[in-house]
């Protein structure tokens, strides 16, 4: 099995190096370092000197002179990078540093070799998930401090500001001491994304953006770590997840264009149709799948909420006649990013919540964001029946570590979710790969379809076993807290079956949770598994989301193509998901 089938695509991963200075560790990837650990304590997940275009993506550089020196108890590392592209010529210098005495400096000096338009160039740095709800002293440029804390759940905007220096005990006898130099920083939540992390970044959001850094302009930043003390003995925290009493319904998502015959294999309780009009009707094509297939009807409507009493009219009467069991409202507002409030000249969802029910709809009525859950947190939605939201794992990063992180974020997201919406039920998705919307930006990014990039519409992993994995991981993590998932779409770049029709890896994994809608929920095996109980049988699934074999039990291991499962025994390679048998 080579790397195709894996990740959909033959693009080389980015090669790393482990680099060791006595207690302290990291990993060197593409001149950035990743997993800074003391004593084995984790307390970065990242500290990356990146460059955004206008659309926030990660503009590629081209790195040359990469030397890495290393000695007892010391390594360093200084390569120079050059970006070049519609946005103009970059180039810097970038030296880091590390000694077994617990520093840690990156340094980097960046002179803009033309005009050079961005939203951002400079150091990020990431503090992991799980340092959520430890006490952290922020320090201010005035010499002043606060003692506050990394939020425990998902904060909506920026939790401190004004940054020159952070520390925090990442675990009981360990000191973390960052120091910034170079321009204004400011720390985001970036668990609203599924990130699992804590980003601080040089130049606040509040300056307006995109800027130009004119030719000939010369930048200088550097983050400073200082690291103390030996962890203690800690009893190690619980990998557990909070077990699904029952395994909720799927839904499949409809999405735009073609929309073929589904692969004969369980689907779930239904189909969600989307209306981006008022009086639009709901697809004739998908209304007539779903009669023949037995699956029930939602629509989601996002609309401008200019006139909500109009709207609701209008939608009502696109309706009638068809047999929607929910309908789930959004406002068109929320597909761009934006402050908390109400923008002029539009009516609150509720008024448009309100107008729906007064028309006489009989069915559940569901209120949300059509984007993702960053947008319902910066503007939390009227309650209602249920709440809805997305969440998309390559909205900052798109390597497969980064992707696998974002499942630790996903708990958070939902139990911010409940907090929002006190007793709301939950209907989170689409949960894959391929974004299905870009708040962020003028829309999404186009690629080959072959290419690992931050918000494309379509994904190389998807439609391989990377995405049957990944699947198994988002599954475990958020059915505990939902109502209902409608974790794909049916069709499209986000869809379950290939160009021919056929079923892609994922297909089977939503078939065998579909056809579990019910059964008692059991503890799995690992992490990233799902198991339950009905009729006295048992079943489970495992995935192995690492670079690396793990033991498990014999089973079925799912196949690339359409061939479904195999008989296997012994280790589960990496990225593969094994069925165990009843």
């Amino acid at each position: 099995m080579d790397d195709s089938d894996l990740f959909g695509t033959a693009e080389p991963r980015p090669a790393w190096r482990a680099l060791r200075a006595g207690p302290l560790s990291a990993v060197l990837e593409a001149g950035q370092l990743r997993d800074v650990r003391w004593h084995g304590v984790l307390v970065l997940r990242g500290l990356a000197y990146l460059l955004r275009d206008a659309g926030w993506g990660t503009l590629p550089v081209a790195v040359s002179g990469l030397d890495v020196e290393e000695a007892p108890g010391r390594f360093r590392v200084t390569y120079e990078a050059e970006a070049r592209g519609p946005s103009g010529r970059l180039r810097f210098r970038m030296a880091i540093e590390g000694t077994a005495e617990g520093t840690l400096s990156c340094e980097a000096a960046a002179r803009a070799l033309t005009d050079f338009t961005t939203n951002r160039v400079g150091f990020v740095v990431l503090h992991p998930d799980a340092a959520a709800g430890l006490p952290l002293r922020v320090r201010h440029p005035d010499g002043s401090a606060d003692d506050t804390a990394f939020p425990r759940l998902i904060a909506p905007h920026q939790p401190a500001f004004d940054i020159v220096g952070l520390s925090h005990a990442p675990a009981p006898g360990v000191t973390a001491e960052l120091a910034f130099e170079g321009g204004v920083w400011e720390m985001e939540d970036q668990r609203n994304w599924s990130d699992a992390s804590f980003k601080t970044y040089v130049r606040p959001l509040a300056l307006p953006f995109p800027y130009v850094i004119p030719e000939g302009a010369e930048d200088r930043q550097a983050v400073r770590l200082r690291l103390a003390g030996v962890p203690g003995a800690v009893r190690a925290a619980s990998a557990r997840r909070p077990l699904a009493a029952a395994i909720p319904p799927l839904w499949l998502r409809v999405a735009p264009g073609a929309l073929p015959e589904p692969p004969d294999l369980p689907l779930g309780r239904g189909l969600v149709l989307r209306l981006d009009r008022a009086g639009e009707a709901p697809r004739a094509d998908a209304l007539a799948l779903a009669a023949r297939r037995g699956l029930r009807v939602a629509v989601e409507a996002v609309l401008p909420l200019r006139d909500p009493e109009a709207e609701a009219r209008a939608l009502l009467a696109a309706l009638a006649g068809h047999p929607v069991e929910a309908l789930l409202l959004a406002a068109r507002r929320d597909l761009q990013t934006r402050p908390t409030g109400l923008p002029d000249g539009e009516a609150p969802l509720a008024d448009l919540v309100a107008a729906v029910r007064a028309g006489g709809f009989a069915g559940r009525v569901g209120t949300g964001a059509a984007a993702y859950f960053t947008e319902l947190n910066r503007n939390p939605p009227p309650p209602a029946d249920l709440a809805f939201f997305g969440v998309n794992p390559i909205v900052h990063a798109a390597d497969e570590a980064s992707v696998v992180e974002t499942l630790e974020a996903l708990p958070a997201i939902l139990e911010s979710a409940r907090a929002l919406l006190p007793g709301v039920p939950l209907w989170p998705g689409p949960l894959a790969l391929p974004a299905f919307v870009n708040p962020y930006g003028p829309g999404l990014v186009e690629t080959d379809g072959l290419t690992r990039t931050t918000l494309a519409a379509r994904d190389p992993r998807h439609g391989a076993l990377f995405g049957a994995a990944h699947l198994v991981g988002a599954l475990a993590a958020v059915l505990p807290f939902s109502e209902a998932v409608a974790p794909l779409h049916l069709n499209g770049p986000g869809g379950i079956a290939g160009p021919g029709g056929a079923p892609l890896p994922l297909a089977f994994v939503l078939a065998e949770v579909a056809a579990a809608e019910g059964a008692r929920g059991l503890e799995g095996p690992g992490p990233a598994s799902l198991a339950w109980e009905s009729g006295g049988r048992r079943a489970a699934l495992l995935a192995n989301l690492s670079d690396e074999p793990v033991e498990a039990p014999a089973g079925d291991d799912l196949l690339p193509g359409p061939g479904g499962w195999a008989g296997a025994e012994g280790p589960l390679g990496p990225y593969r998901v094994r069925r165990l048998r009843p």
